[in-house]
């Protein structure tokens, strides 16, 4: 084994819904502290617009990153709707070719209802918006099956009322509940879940 399989993979971070990538920089920060390369990549329009068209920008970022690192495989780490388009990127291109483990974190994958509350302000001019809705086409068709030759993680916290249970968890994912004691931990909080950590970190380590 030569010196560049001893590293870690690097960790391509892919930020949500009405999110900059430097929201992603806590977990940034943590991973970079056990050792690892972590990359923000830029996304389109704080993803408002279509999930396909952010899934053609995560391919760009990716490939990117792994001709600056001389590698063939990444991991990834999606965040909220970032699951998604991870997911997007991963079935529709290609993108299971190059990444070994993807961790989707409090990602509604079978979509959410919340996302209406948005929409008298932005639902005019976001497509993504309306694509994180229950029943979409694109949610259907993306979680209809397993990724092949990736491993896919869903971390997700017991009561997050964006991503629980029953959207985040599908049968052919890895799920890991981050428990809510002592104190509950909302959608916007398990960014920053010492627990919801440490799932990640051992994710990494371990595969």
């Amino acid at each position: 084994m030569n010196n560049q399989e001893k590293q870690p993979r690097p960790v391509i971070l892919i930020n949500g819904f009405l999110a900059p990538k430097f929201a992603n920089l806590p977990i940034k920060w943590m991973l970079e502290s056990h050792g690892f390369q972590a990359h923000l990549i830029d996304l389109p329009l704080l993803n408002l617009t279509d999930m396909k068209e952010i899934a053609r920008c995560i391919a760009v970022g990716v490939d990117t990153v792994l001709s600056q690192e001389n590698i063939s495989h990444c991991d990834m780490i999606g965040v909220s709707l970032g699951g998604i388009t991870g997911l997007y990127y991963l079935k529709k291109l290609e993108g299971h070719t190059k990444v070994k483990n993807f961790i989707a974190f409090g990602t509604p994958f079978k979509g959410t209802w919340k996302a209406l509350l948005l929409a008298p302000v932005i639902g005019m001019f976001s497509k993504s918006l309306w694509q994180t809705l229950p029943g979409n086409t694109i949610l259907s068709d993306l979680i209809s099956s397993p990724v092949e030759g990736t491993d896919v993680y869903s971390i997700y916290a017991a009561n997050d009322l964006i991503a629980p249970m029953e959207s985040a968890c599908l049968d052919w994912t890895k799920n890991i509940e981050v428990k809510s004691l002592p104190a509950p931990i909302s959608h916007q909080g398990l960014i920053t879940s010492k627990q919801a950590m440490s799932h990640i970190v051992q994710i990494l380590k371990e595969n």
